[in-house]
Formats: C-alpha cells, sequence, structure tokens
C-alpha cells in the first residue's frame, strides 16, 4: 500500500539554517545578485516587461512567454507541449504519471530525497546509483555501470 512520503531532512536542515548560518557551504544555487545587477543585463523589451510586472498569479501551465521560449530550444515540441514547474514539482508530477507500486527505480545518490522517497511512498523499490570519481576529479556518470551492475531491469526507470 502507497504511503505517505517520510519528512525530507534536506529541505528541513535548510530552513533552519540557510539564511542565518555565517558561512553556507552547501548550495546548489548560483552566486546572487541584486534585482539592480540583474536588470542591467535586460534588453528594452525585458525592461519594459519588468517595470510593467503585477504581482500575481500566472497560467498553471506557466507564463506563456516562458513556454513559447522553452520550447524555441527544441526541433518538435510546441508551447503547449510545455510546462514550468519548480524542481520538487516537476519530480512529484512525474513520479505520479511514471510510477506504479512494484516498479524498480534507480536513483543517482547522493541526490534530493524526493528523488527516492517519493518512489518508496508510491510502493517502488529503489536502488541508489552513485557517481564514480575519475582519477583527474570529475564525476563520471555512467549508465552501463547501473546496467551491468544488476541496478536496472525491464521495470526500472531512471
Amino acid at each position: 500500500m502507497a504511503r505517505n512520503p517520510a519528512p525530507f531532512r534536506l529541505e528541513r536542515f535548510l530552513a533552519k539554517y540557510e539564511f542565518n548560518a555565517q558561512y553556507l557551504l552547501c548550495s546548489s544555487d548560483c552566486e546572487s545578485m541584486t534585482m539592480q545587477e540583474l536588470l542591467a543585463m535586460a534588453d528594452q523589451g525585458t525592461l519594459e516587461r519588468w517595470h510593467n510586472l503585477k504581482l500575481g498569479y500566472t497560467e498553471s501551465q506557466g507564463l506563456p512567454a516562458l513556454r513559447s521560449a522553452i520550447a524555441s530550444l527544441y526541433d518538435k515540441v510546441q508551447p503547449e507541449h510545455v510546462v514550468v514547474c519548480v524542481p520538487e514539482e516537476g519530480v512529484y508530477l512525474t513520479m505520479q504519471v511514471l510510477l506504479q507500486r512494484g516498479d524498480r527505480v534507480v536513483c543517482t545518490y547522493p541526490g534530493y530525497q524526493s528523488l527516492f522517497e517519493l518512489a518508496d511512498s508510491i510502493g517502488c523499490s529503489t536502488s541508489h546509483w552513485e557517481p564514480q570519481v575519475s582519477p583527474s576529479g570529475r564525476l563520471e556518470f555512467k549508465l552501463q555501470d547501473a546496467l551491468v551492475g544488476g541496478l536496472w531491469s525491464r521495470h526500472s526507470g531512471v
């Protein structure tokens, strides 16, 4: 039987310490900048959109202009094929659509707890797939390691 996912420990840790620690060594985002610094790089059209921005909800599928810009990066994708969401929401929606109880899921590890916790809560079995470090210090993500290592089956997903 499916169960509620366990609390995401990393998210709880970051909620407690991310904005009050003297030194933050666990960020996965880029160095921040002020709005003034960001807008100094904007073209005239972007500045006009910014100056006329209203703070409210956008369409549930995402801002149409953003969906069009994303779709334009691909040959066969139309804006109506694009849904804009935050990463955790995307992980949740994707897993709810693709996974069923009994499926086997291979997750990169370490990684976001939701990658394996949501699959576990649906009733899937999960395996952690750890990238290897090359002699030069680069991370290597070799899918064949998961295939040969027995983590993969026809009921698996990555």
